[in-house]
């Protein structure tokens, strides 16, 4: 594997979905491709209102033109079966759609299912579980770089219960990735164009902005939804840069975070 992409809840709208498949097919085999879901249907979800996640993944489904009834996690969802009742349910409905979209578009794919199959875990406190990452690098020897590789979210196991990090965890579970795969480069795909001074401000695409990660924490205390602290925290003691794509210019990153951005090991 060479790089992870993680897309961010806004990258999964309806609307922009074909943005986030253009960038898949433009970048190709060899990567993981993870999901985090739209900020609404978390909470539905954390509300308990199942109804509407039913309404917004059928609504994917038509936009796709896929049929939900060759899906199984979807169906095992719309029966309310309680192993797929949980925050991080989200994500994997839409990394299943996505994955039937391109099978139907002859597109080979190949793992598509959500991060705590592969043995993410976290301690009582929420914090992730350091001796996980070895069992989730075994895991990942079984992916085959010749297909397109889908991940859903941020669920994890608390002793054998399926709980999900905090907000902002799908960032969390890139980085992650990225360690296990002993990969120096996480990709996190937004739609803000990120700059020092503030996210908001527009600047020319073609310039790469360097990022220090002390002052983003700072935006991220102050509020401000660009990269989950935590993230930004392990990146720094994986000594992992992540590169921020801008979901509307697939073709290159928009900037750097972290200053020892070097090549892949």
């Amino acid at each position: 594997m060479k790089r992870i992409f993680k897309f961010g809840g806004e990258c999964s709208t309806i609307e922009l979905i074909y943005n986030s498949i253009n960038l898949i097919l433009h970048y190709g085999f060899e990567n993981i491709y993870l999901f985090s879901a739209t900020a609404n249907y978390t909470n539905s979800l954390i509300d308990k209102k199942y109804n509407y996640i039913d309404e917004y993944h059928h609504k994917l489904a038509n936009a796709l033109k896929i049929d939900v009834s060759n899906l199984h996690h979807f169906q095992q969802f719309l029966l309310r079966n309680e192993n797929y009742l949980f925050l991080a349910v989200g994500e994997l409905l839409t990394v299943e759609i996505i994955g039937e979209y391109l099978k139907q578009n002859n597109t080979p794919i190949g793992f598509v299912n959500g991060i705590w199959t592969l043995g993410l875990t976290i301690n009582e406190d929420g914090s992730l579980n350091r001796d996980c990452i070895k069992d989730i690098k075994i895991n990942l020897i079984n992916f085959d770089p010749s297909k397109i590789n889908l991940i859903g979210g941020f669920g994890a196991y608390y002793e054998n219960k399926l709980l999900t990090l905090s907000r902002g965890g799908g960032d969390t579970s890139a980085i992650i990735l990225a360690e296990a795969l002993n990969l120096t480069t996480c990709c996190l795909v937004k739609t803000v164009r990120l700059s020092v001074s503030d996210p908001r401000v527009y600047y020319n695409p073609k310039i790469i902005k360097a990022v220090n990660t002390n002052q983003l924490i700072e935006f991220v205390k102050c509020g401000n939804r660009i990269i989950a602290e935590e993230a930004l925290l392990l990146s720094e003691e994986f000594s992992i840069t992540i590169l921020i794509y801008n979901l509307f210019y697939p073709e290159s990153f928009q900037s750097i975070v972290n200053p020892f951005f070097h090549n892949d090991k």
